[in-house]
Parts: C-alpha cells; sequence; structure tokens
C-alpha cells in the first residue's frame, strides 16, 4: 500500500527553506543597497557640514569687511562681492551634492545587481 505523504507535514520544513533563501538571496541585496545609502547619505552630510563651515567663515569676513567700510560706496562693493561669491558658492555646493546622490544611487543599483540571485519566488 502506497503512503501518502500530508503536504501539510511538510509545510514548514519548506516554510523554513524559503525563509533561508530569501534572507541569503533576496534579502542580501537590499543589505548592500542599505549599505550604499547610508555611506553615501554620511559622506553627503560630511560635504554640506564642510560647506556650511565655509560659509560661516566667509559670512563673518564680510561683516568685518562691511564693517571697516569708510563709505557707501566701499560698502556697497563689499555687499556685492559678498553676494556674488555666495551665489557661486551655493551653486557649486548644490551641484557637488546632486552628484554626489547621483553616484549614491549608481552605488545602491551596481551592488544590487552584483548581488542578486535568483529568488525563491
Amino acid at each position: 500500500m502506497e503512503r501518502k505523504v500530508d503536504t501539510a507535514q511538510r509545510a514548514p520544513g519548506a516554510l523554513g527553506e524559503f525563509a533561508a533563501s530569501a534572507l541569503t538571496n533576496g534579502l542580501g541585496g537590499m543589505v548592500q543597497m542599505a549599505t550604499a545609502w547610508l555611506e553615501g547619505a554620511s559622506a553627503i552630510s560630511a560635504e554640506v557640514s564642510d560647506f556650511v563651515g565655509h560659509r560661516v567663515r566667509r559670512d563673518v569676513a564680510a561683516q568685518q569687511a562691511l564693517l571697516s567700510c569708510r563709505s557707501l560706496a566701499e560698502a556697497e562693493q563689499v555687499r556685492a562681492e559678498f553676494v556674488r561669491t555666495a551665489m557661486r558658492d551655493y551653486m557649486d555646493q548644490t551641484g557637488k551634492v546632486v552628484e554626489m546622490m547621483g553616484q549614491v544611487a549608481t552605488d545602491m543599483a551596481t551592488d544590487q545587481r552584483q548581488n542578486r540571485r535568483a529568488t525563491p519566488l
């Protein structure tokens, strides 16, 4: 007499294998993506922090220059230079941060492609 194996009896083992396979194959890529994102976010944070320090130093220097002006024309010249420099600095910094964000996205996608394996689904 042939013995039938109840699929319900096999389910816990199959489910465990599925979960282990998902962790190994599916979530491994997610961990790599998260790592790339965290490293990128940390680099961007450091870059922005450095920029803020740079701008504070320039702002203080501009204030000192304004306080030493002897005429309205001289103050206007200092103000105009301050505005030009600030706009250039902020535009350059924005471009740098956008590039860094693009690199983070590329790194995340690259990590995902390199770590992709057959999913157990």
